[in-house]
């Protein structure tokens, strides 16, 4: 019998795909994304005879082998899932296009993903009265490629903590995990929001630089869902801003009863802390003192801008038997969370700095 080597090192019979104890796993965590990430219509798409009909259909017509790993990359590798080049929740009727189904290999499909830019930008062409009608231009995808990096850590108990206090800790814990898992993926975003927009900031000087980068730099059909985050120190000075007859520029959103503005009525501003969006010194040339700051505000469209790549769900693992733990009468809690986050379209955001002097 011809044997292979498992994706876990096990030595298995050529004709299954993986051993058992792989297959449960991946049924396992389908099962989980399938429940907690992925729309209910797109769920059951996923377990329907047409689509595991059509799915064998292309791994047959493409000899079961990663078209993309073997023309761009020059790598041979079987494929194991097929790819929707414009997915689902951009296009439900293109599910069973097979001109849209692409095989491909595990590593190739956890790093690369189509994303269509300038959608917008190229029109169609004219066409004269009964004459052919012209190509188009195919949507232009740009390949963003990404790599998940698992983020987490451990935190230690005591066992009398966890026996005394079981529901109020854990409840506390809960809320604690949630808050660090959203500051983990903001501190990614706002990464790649700054890496994106260096060396090309704009200084905000008043009202008017404001309205340029609205008018002037941002694409009209970026501009019309575009959105402002700043800190609390940008906010101030935004909120300060009054027009020519002494009116503030803010408005109340009034999508929100309670809280929340909007600058020039339109867009929706986003208020970070300044320990979580940081506004940049700016110093003395003795080299210690503090001259000013330079508040940031990004102003566009984040969804246009940039992705998150999420490939599992948040996890969570107890353990008191672990290294360190059951001599201490100890419980570890293991957090992880595997995500990403690419920049996609750098036009489509613009960072503004605020200049603030606080010493001369």
């Amino acid at each position: 019998m011809l044997l292979k080597s498992c994706r876990c090192g096990k030595l298995i019979p050529q004709s299954v795909k993986m051993c058992e104890e792989c297959e449960q796993r991946q049924q396992s965590r389908h099962m989980i994304y399938n429940n907690t990430r992925r729309d209910k219509r797109a769920a059951e798409f996923y377990v329907s005879k047409e689509w595991r009909a059509m799915r064998e259909r292309i791994i047959e017509v493409y000899d079961n082998v990663d078209i993309y790993a073997l023309y761009v990359e020059n790598e041979l590798l079987t494929c194991e899932p097929v790819h929707h080049i414009v997915e689902l929740e951009d296009d439900w009727e293109q599910r069973l296009n097979p001109f849209n189904l692409i095989p491909l290999n595990h590593k190739t499909h956890n790093t690369t993903r189509n994303i269509e830019v300038d959608a917008e930008s190229t029109p169609f062409d004219n066409v004269d009265e009964a004459a052919d009608f012209p190509e188009m231009d195919e949507p232009e995808f740009l390949p963003i490629e990404y790599k998940v990096k698992k983020k987490g850590g451990i935190l230690k108990m005591t066992a009398e903590l966890l026996e005394d206090t079981a529901a109020n800790i854990m409840a506390y814990i809960n809320k604690w995990i949630a808050k660090k898992t959203k500051a983990t993926r903001n501190a990614m975003i706002l990464k790649v929001l700054n890496e994106m927009t260096k060396g090309k900031e704009v200084t905000v000087e008043n009202l008017d630089s404001l309205k340029d980068i609205f008018n002037e730099q941002l694409d009209p059909a970026i501009a019309e869902s575009s959105i402002v985050i700043t800190n609390q120190s940008g906010f101030n000075y935004l909120d300060k801003l009054k027009d020519k007859d002494g009116n503030y520029i803010l408005q109340k959103d009034p999508t929100q009863q309670t809280k929340g503005k909007m600058l020039f009525g339109e867009y929706r501003i986003v208020k970070l802390s300044k320990k979580t969006l940081k506004s940049t010194p700016i110093m003395n040339s003795d080299g210690h003192t503090i001259d000013g700051y330079k508040h940031p505000v990004f102003c566009g469209d984040l969804k246009e801008a940039i992705t998150l790549f999420d490939r599992n769900v948040l996890t969570i693992d107890l353990n008191d038997k672990g290294a360190g733990l059951w001599d201490k009468d100890m419980t570890g809690l293991k957090v992880r969370d595997r995500f990403d986050v690419q920049a996609v379209d750098k036009d489509a955001v613009i960072k503004g700095e605020i200049t603030e002097i606080v010493n001369g």
